[in-house]
């Protein structure tokens, strides 16, 4: 995913679900969430198994890191144009099979 890379429906692809001659990335957003924190004192007997097989007995939060493409889609000689945000995992499926790339910012 680079920003400004412009994509070129493939002729070929029958299975297209966006339907845009054209798309083109916009910009590519993060969202982080936190799955897990410990919620016990690391002095509980109940639990020092746990803080005992832990790298330095130390826990850091677990982060999930999600990222999301905004994209602009638009049909060559039409008016038809819209501007969506998809997940990476439907980016990639979507742009391996129906698209190519045709430039990045200029550079053909």
């Amino acid at each position: 995913m680079i920003k400004n890379a412009l994509y070129k429906q493939n002729k070929n692809s029958k299975d297209n679900i966006y339907g845009w001659d054209f798309i083109k990335v916009v910009d590519i957003k993060v969202s982080r969430t936190i799955h897990w924190t410990p919620t016990s004192d690391k002095k509980d007997k109940d639990y020092e198994y746990f803080w005992n097989r832990l790298p330095q007995g130390d826990v850091h939060k677990i982060v999930h890191t999600d990222y999301d493409v905004i994209l602009y889609g638009y049909d060559k000689g039409k008016k038809n144009k819209d501007i969506f945000r998809v997940a990476e995992d439907e980016f990639w499926d979507v742009m391996i099979h129906c698209y190519e790339l045709v430039s990045i910012e200029g550079a053909e």
